[in-house]
């Protein structure tokens, strides 16, 4: 029959007794056979019977073990040293306690258990604890290191003093900020456990063979922490054949990858495959493509089913033809992993404030990958010093630069609100995450918005007007005068 959960629990935490230990020593020495699979067999009954349930209705979840992973987990020499009796006790008990204490549902403990079957036998007053008081040492909420510790089960039975103690050592080693390496360890849970000699030795061993610096390396691995636990050998192994693959020099992958680090630990059959399949569907040479991957990095990983979509689904937008749209990417290869509408909001705004067609978009695509506050911009420069600025000369420089340049020290003032104002709005829809459509209305009322007070592009401003935006931004902003 199935355990009942909610049986209490029995206080022991100890492996079997000395005196059975004792016996299979004694066994061992003479050569008699250990009783391991009469263990495993009561072991398996254990487990077979356990069925963990935990609410009501449509909020009920169960969980129970498969024959294959009893397997697994009875394989484990931990597991194997408790008495079945004791496990059978405790198991069901000790399982709800950890959900509960741990916040988190019946499953993912199921598999912090698989990845680590010691944790059935370890009270849970001892893994809060534990990860208690982690969290407070490496400065994270609970839930944080929960997440990282269901990655790495193991972390749960670690001693908090040395987790911490290994984190320090090492952001020490590598003049960081603690935060900042624990920020990287979250994404690869392992670097808490691991000893600081080996990271610093990974890092200075990969950093030789790659010809970087130290810093250099740990930038790199700081946005993919899997470098640091990465063997020297591997990491070095699949530059070189990437780059040969590639026919890029050494020198000239590893400057792409230090843009994108995850290039550095991925497969170099992948990276080439990648490239190859995307030049086909692209209609461009496989030259042509790595160079422009090259500029973007992150082509060289990106799915060539996605680059190739995005290609044809911005050509449509903007009315020109995929080859066309294709060869004006190479100029500017982050068109090929943009967003298509968001392409397609930026072209409608630079048709509707500054009259910019197809033709200039093919002469000058990187028009497009600019933010549409920065294109608003100009817009609004150009308005209050009613004058006529060369968008296509000087979209390219810093609009708060121009404008320190182009307006009077009162007139910048009120253009810097502007600009502010505009940013924050785009980075809050940015952040919305909304659907295509709302976001293509939204940079439309951008547009209006602009126009209500700034006039449309043949229409003379007056010093009126510029007041009335500058006083709708400080009461939107709540700016006291």
């Amino acid at each position: 029959m199935p355990r009942n959960p909610d049986i209490k629990e029995l206080s022991s935490d100890e492996p079997s007794s000395p005196t059975y230990m004792k016996g299979v020593k004694e066994m061992e020495e003479t050569g008699v056979s250990l009783p391991v699979d009469v263990r495993k067999q009561e072991l398996r009954k254990v487990f077979s019977e356990l069925v963990i349930s935990k609410g009501e209705g449509k909020d009920k979840e169960s969980v129970n073990f498969t024959p294959e992973e009893i397997e697994a987990i009875i394989g484990n020499e931990r597991v194997q040293t408790y008495f079945p009796e004791t496990l059978h006790s405790i198991l069901g008990g000790r399982f709800l306690k950890n959900v509960d204490n741990l916040e988190i549902s019946l499953l993912d403990w199921k598999q912090a258990t698989l990845k680590s079957p010691q944790l059935f036998g370890q009270k849970p007053e001892t893994i809060n604890m534990n990860v208690e008081e982690s969290s407070q040492l490496l400065g994270l909420t609970k839930e944080q290191f929960v997440q990282a510790a269901l990655k790495k089960p193991q972390l749960f039975s670690r001693s908090p003093e040395t987790l911490n103690r290994n984190v320090e050592e090492i952001s020490e080693r590598f003049k960081l900020i603690k935060k900042q390496f624990v920020h990287a360890a979250l994404r690869t849970p392992q670097l808490f456990g691991q000893k600081p000699e080996t990271i610093n030795m990974n890092v200075e061993e990969s950093s030789q063979l790659l010809g970087l610096t130290k810093e250099q390396f740990i930038q790199a691995a700081l946005k993919q922490p899997q470098l640091f636990i990465q063997k020297p050998e591997t990491i070095n192994m699949n530059v070189e054949e990437s780059s040969q693959l590639l026919g890029l020099t050494k020198e000239q992958f590893i400057q792409a990858a230090l843009k994108q680090p995850q290039i550095f630990i991925q497969k170099p059959e992948t990276i080439n495959m990648n490239v190859e399949e995307s030049s086909q569907l692209l209609g461009l040479t496989k030259e042509q493509f790595t160079l422009a991957a090259l500029k973007d990095s992150s082509l060289f990983y990106k799915r060539p089913e996605t680059i190739n979509r995005n290609a044809e689904e911005i050509s449509q937008k903007l009315g020109l033809m995929k080859e066309q749209f294709t060869l004006a990417a190479l100029k500017n290869p982050s068109l090929f992993s943009s967003n298509p509408e968001t392409i397609s909001n930026n072209f409608k705004i630079l048709k509707k404030l500054f009259s910019i067609g197809n033709t200039n978009i093919l002469k000058m695509p990187v028009l497009l990958t600019y933010a549409p506050e920065r294109i608003m911009s100009f817009y609004i420069i150009q308005k209050i010093i009613s004058k006529k600025i060369s968008f296509l000369h000087s979209v390219t420089k810093n609009p708060l630069r121009l404008a320190e340049n182009e307006l009077s020290a009162e007139d910048y003032k009120k253009f810097e609100l502007c600009y502010n104002y505009l940013s924050a709005l785009s980075r809050k829809m940015r952040a919305r995450k909304k659907e295509p459509e709302e976001k293509s209305k939204f940079y439309d009322d951008m547009v209006n918005f602009v126009e209500r007070f700034f006039g449309k592009p043949n229409e003379p401003i007056d010093r009126e007007q510029i007041s009335a935006f500058e006083k709708h931004i400080k009461k939107h902003l709540k700016i006291k005068e």
